[in-house]
């Protein structure tokens, strides 16, 4: 769910291509629907159907984003299903963003791992463009105090090579409660990762991100630091509102 920018703007040092689509969550009055069943201990409930709504905030403009979950899905290039949610970014034309932004889930070595590569090649047909190693979003069961370091490639091609390395580090904390617009919720789970680049440098991390989560609801809100320039923020993600389907169709 969380709207990985960072390799999809086109003019970003990570880019490659997110989502643009119209629809969007109505705001209204009521009590969110948080998850329910199994999901509902969660820090990232995978419910088919769920949506979240969040702002998004740039150095080069503003825009709304929608996150769809589409539920377990065929992958071309993958093996097995992964969790798919589409990311929707309203009346971000002026940013430079692409048509529809796909991210699939799975679990990997103990992690919640993400792949953002991939691109629909027709409604039903999900393809990855390169091959990549998925990008580990949390420890299974969410819990605080742990502390891990992996590389992923990205966007290698079977044929000629290509793409690039990355290495990560993250450690996860516990928060006591967090504001968002969406609400106020306690029990958080923050996830800080760093993205390293030892062609540029091997002592320090060029970027820095803090992801908070909530139990039954998911990513509230994610902080993006350029390190190399002073730890100046370049993007904030809050979440605005959340729905989650009733009761009976989540299951138990």
């Amino acid at each position: 769910m969380k709207v990985d920018w960072r390799r999809r703007l086109r003019h970003l040092a990570l880019g490659a291509g997110l989502a643009a689509a119209a629809g969007g969550l109505a705001c209204d009055s009521s009590t969110p629907t948080r998850a329910s069943g199994n999901a509902e201990k969660d820090y990232f409930p995978l419910v088919p159907g769920a949506r979240w709504r969040y702002k998004l905030a740039l150095e080069i403009g503003a825009a709304e984003v929608e996150v769809v979950a589409r539920g377990d899905t065929t992958v071309e290039g993958l093996a097995g299903l992964a969790f798919v949610m589409d990311e929707h970014a309203l009346g971000a034309e002026a940013l430079g963003i692409a048509e529809v932004g796909p991210t699939a889930y799975v679990a990997r070595d103990g992690f919640l791992c993400r792949y953002t590569g991939l691109d629909y090649r027709s409604p039903d047909h999900l393809k990855m463009l390169g091959q990549e190693d998925p990008a580990r979003v949390m420890p299974i069961g969410g819990a605080a105090g742990q502390e891990w370091t992996n590389e992923t490639r990205l966007l290698q091609q079977p044929e000629n090579g290509g793409g690039g390395l990355i290495k990560w580090t993250g450690r996860t904390k516990r928060v006591d409660v967090l504001l968002v617009p969406a609400g106020e919720f306690k029990d958080v789970l923050l996830v800080e990762t760093e993205y390293w680049d030892e062609s540029i440098s091997k002592d320090e991390p060029l970027l820095a991100f803090e992801d908070y989560y909530a139990r039954g609801v998911g990513l509230l809100r994610s902080v993006t630091k350029n390190l190399a320039a002073g730890g100046a923020q370049m993007a904030e993600q809050t979440l605005l509102d959340f729905d989650f389907p009733e009761v009976s169709a989540q299951g138990s």
